[in-house]
């Protein structure tokens, strides 16, 4: 399937993706909006910050208020352990023409639920404040929470796709669901670990998991297709393109085009899996022999075993999960580097993709660390405890 733009009603473009509210469907937005627009923080009136002192990095919270006192439309509420963000969300997005979360990848899993259950009108914005922050890095939005509030009042809003799980897990989904050996990376990455390595727990993480790989069997139906197994160590569902604190798991993704990107690596050899892990850090695995890329409006996976998910950060397990997609459900204030369309990193050569030995735990260890390497080199942030930025 090729990308397009995704279909308003049931015109020359194409059919809509149905999804069980009429509401929701009289509600979701096809036109992206456009520079002529007001961005949101110059056009809103009110803007509702939602924080979450639970996430990896709220210990910014004074920083913060400083950086918001400034603004006489902001009205800063701090989250309690036994508030619902996502309740809490809904309903700021029905007296504020922005909602804005100060969190993690969690926090922002919970908002979008919220704004989106609630069919509330108001624009999404993102401090960020956890480990991960992948949405944000789609977004354009800056990873530095006070550059991040300036957003408030310059930030252009998008509508963007969600997709609506079923199966296993309910709700909606804004960036990324992995399953398989991702899923049980995230599982190994404890508090702690987040707190003492930052973006770098995720591979951190990995070293445990990547010396016994898991195998899943995936049986998935694009678009309502005949059902299609796969051997697979790992399987991605993407709206946006990273996951696991920057890593590029869909690098072609586009958040507006009314599709998801479907990635599975298929079980294979510690060699093969070496390169792949290489390439996935560089930005250009869809490409390799192991990895099927598909693009679809609706995904249906059964796995045996039970399939360990990561769904925008969320833990989860099940054996069968839906991801359908509702075309410009939720509009988000983004960076102005944001771009709808990926720019690809260029293929790495033949030449460029080291050799391995081929026995022992040098295979799998040697992806993993050629994968940190690519990561230290092409994100920016601490590289390790105690490092300065570059």
């Amino acid at each position: 399937m090729t990308r397009m733009s995704p279909a308003c009603g049931n015109g020359a473009g194409g059919s809509t993706t149905s999804i069980d509210s009429p509401v929701l469907r009289s509600n979701m937005k096809c036109d992206h909006l456009t520079a002529s627009q007001p961005p949101g923080g110059a056009g809103a009136t009110k803007v509702c910050v939602l924080f979450n002192p639970r996430a990896g990095s709220a210990d910014r919270i004074e920083e913060l208020r400083a950086a918001l006192a400034a603004d006489p439309r902001v009205t800063l509420r701090e989250l309690g352990p036994d508030d619902d963000l996502g309740r809490a969300a809904g309903e700021a997005g029905a007296t504020y023409d922005v909602v804005a979360v100060a969190g993690g990848d969690g926090t922002v899993h919970a908002a979008i639920n919220g704004l989106v259950t609630a069919r509330a009108g108001a624009t999404l914005a993102v401090i960020p404040l956890g480990t991960g922050n992948d949405f944000c890095r789609t977004m354009a939005i800056p990873l530095d929470p006070v550059e991040a509030v300036a957003l408030l009042r310059t930030g252009q809003p998008r509508a963007v796709d969600v997709a609506k799980l079923g199966g296993d897990r309910t709700g909606f989904m804004v960036n990324a669901a992995t399953g398989g050996f991702s899923g049980r990376v995230a599982a190994d990455v404890t508090p702690d670990l987040k707190a003492f390595w930052g973006p770098l727990a995720y591979l951190r993480g990995a070293v445990g998991t990547v010396t016994n790989p898991p195998q899943y069997r995936l049986t998935v139906r694009f678009d309502g297709g005949a059902p299609e197994s796969f051997d697979a160590l790992n399987v991605v569902v993407a709206n946006a393109r990273t996951a696991g604190g920057g890593t590029p798991v869909a690098p072609t993704a586009n958040p507006e085009d009314g599709l998801l990107d479907v990635v599975i690596v298929r079980s294979a050899g510690a060699l093969e899996l070496s390169v792949v892990a290489a390439r996935l850090m560089h930005g250009d695995y869809l490409g390799d022999e192991n990895v099927v890329h598909r693009l679809a409006r609706k995904v249906e996976i059964e796995s045996h075993p039970a399939l360990p998910v990561s769904i925008d950060g969320e833990l989860d397990e099940g054996a069968r999960f839906t991801f359908e997609v509702v075309p410009g459900a939720l509009r988000v204030l983004a960076g102005p580097e944001y771009r709808a369309r990926a720019e690809v990193e260029r293929p790495l050569e033949e030449h460029e993709v080291p050799s391995v030995p081929k026995k022992g735990i040098g295979p799998r260890l040697f992806g993993l660390l050629g994968g940190a390497l690519l990561l230290a080199k092409r994100t920016p942030g601490r590289l390790w405890p105690g490092s300065r930025r570059l």
